[in-house]
């Protein structure tokens, strides 16, 4: 008898472990797609945003968040623009996994204020890029001493700053309401 029970705790034991471990896969797996989603929808409008303000105003700052051509191997081929895009799209999707995670991680730590400035942390040194990368682009780009295109450059990477945890928060991981926790609430 003592042994049966000692299997059956074993097995129930086992059963919870099992629905641990596949809840964290699912939470995890989804903190892939939710990461993957902000860094593309972001990513997104960051390009299209920076596109249309070089349309508007003749500054390179499209061109710039695209240009690979400094890059070896990869940077003499002449590649289209949706390819160039897709590149911006693969850093942005790694912000968006690294924003994810660290969000995801320090979730006490970050209430509406430490999420925000996670945000920003994780953004601002992409504003300073701007001046490494007009010095090494071939293609044509603005000088590091066109302070309207600095601007515009900042500008929009202040606009996927705020739009990193705007979707975060549209698409993060919700786990499912219960019939339980909805009574505790009434």
């Amino acid at each position: 008898m003592k042994e049966l029970l000692n299997v059956r705790n074993k097995g129930w034991i086992l059963e919870i472990s099992n629905y641990i471990a596949l809840q964290r896969y699912k939470m995890i797996s989804n903190k892939y797609m939710v990461g993957t989603l902000v860094g593309v929808l972001s990513g997104l409008l960051l390009g299209f945003f920076l596109k249309w303000l070089e349309i508007l105003t003749d500054e390179k700052v499209y061109t710039l968040l695209l240009n690979i051509d400094f890059i070896p191997i990869i940077g003499t081929i002449s590649w289209p623009e949706w390819i160039e895009f897709a590149f911006h799209l693969f850093v942005s999707i790694a912000i968006g996994l690294l924003f994810t995670f660290l969000a995801a991680i320090h979730k006490v730590l970050l209430k509406v204020k430490g999420i925000w400035g996670l945000s920003f942390l994780l953004t601002i040194p992409t504003i300073f890029l701007f001046f490494p990368l007009s010095i090494v682009a071939v293609k044509e780009v603005p000088s590091v001493h066109n302070y309207l295109a600095l601007s515009l450059w900042t500008i929009g990477h202040i606009v996927y700053a705020v739009s990193l945890p705007i979707i975060y928060k549209l698409f993060k991981y919700q786990p499912a309401v219960t019939h339980q926790n909805q009574n505790k609430k009434g």
